[in-house]
């Protein structure tokens, strides 16, 4: 996480998130089965 303020710490908290070095994976942030991941990009 990168937190740049106490008003997004205390946001985190409030979400359950308490360790802000944790990395963090799919299976922390999704908890469902069925998850779709879309990338887009531009480049020359």
């Amino acid at each position: 996480m990168c937190v740049t303020n106490e008003e997004e710490r205390a946001r985190c908290k409030q979400m359950g998130i308490d360790d802000l070095n944790r990395i963090l994976y799919i299976d922390d942030i999704v908890k469902a089965d069925d998850v779709y991941f879309a990338a887009t990009g531009v480049s020359d």
